[in-house]
């Protein structure tokens, strides 16, 4: 008996001692967007248990959506965020698109739903005014090669980015072709003058020759290179673990 009663008391204390998954929005409608928007929206996360909040992998359900999130621990009673970018690029009509989103609560993923209207693309010309103002993309660097690397392996680098506009740059979203690249954003935007870092993890999936290009979504009117090149050589059985790229870059993009 006294096995019997240990056993439901530590069920209750697990009951009652665990993280809660709060979300206040679980779903977002872009309304009509223009084709080739990367439209970008942040869906709020709040831990109201009491014990730290993991949220493990965030999943779309198809790969024309980007996600990224709160990476650390979410502590008791604090924010996170998990951010879902739609790529509107040749997607032109209505669309719907789950996010599953998994953390450390066993056995309760949440959805989260972003929806909306892609209408046709619209060539707008901007005055001389509206391209003086313009906030400007200006990478310290455009060209990361990272040699040669092994199949399966993460190399971590930081990209610095600065607003040399006259306006504030605002980052909508960060795209690659390759779906092989998670990125941390410090801030969505960035004043006049001012500079912020975006964090990359690079993850190849493919053997030989990489040339993978990330793109940034941004209000610079002005800018036609808004992106990054990561290069690399992807062999078998060269090393183990993870990288943190020290290697020299070829000159930027002209």
């Amino acid at each position: 008996m006294m096995n019997k009663a240990i056993f439901f008391l530590l069920l209750t204390f697990n009951a009652y001692c665990q993280p809660v998954l709060t979300l206040p929005e679980e779903s977002y409608d872009f309304g009509t967007i223009e084709e080739g928007i990367q439209a970008s929206h942040t869906f709020a996360v709040k831990n109201s248990g009491n014990q730290p909040l993991i949220i493990s992998n965030v999943r779309p359900s198809c790969g024309c959506t980007t996600p990224d999130w709160t990476k650390s621990p979410i502590q008791p009673g604090g924010n996170g965020t998990i951010m879902a970018t739609y790529n509107s690029q040749g997607r032109p009509g209505a669309f719907t698109k789950l996010i599953t989103v998994e953390t450390n609560i066993q056995g309760q993923a949440r959805s989260l739903t972003i929806k909306g209207f892609v209408g046709p693309k619209v060539d707008k010309v901007y005055t001389e005014e509206e391209k003086k103002n313009s906030p400007k993309v200006t990478f310290e660097r455009s060209v990361y090669n990272f040699g040669k690397i092994e199949t399966g392996q993460t190399i971590r680098q930081k990209v610095k980015v600065t607003n040399t506009g006259k306006s504030n740059l605002k980052v909508n979203g960060i795209q690659s072709g390759c779906h092989c690249v998670e990125y941390t954003l410090k801030k969505p935007e960035i004043a006049p003058g001012e500079s912020t870092e975006i964090e990359f993890l690079y993850k190849p999936s493919n053997q030989e020759e990489q040339n993978d290009i990330v793109t940034l979504s941004t209000n610079d009117i002005i800018s036609k290179d808004q992106f990054v090149s990561f290069k690399a050589k992807v062999v078998p059985g060269f090393g183990s673990g993870n990288l943190l790229n020290t290697a020299p870059s070829p000159s930027p993009f002209k």
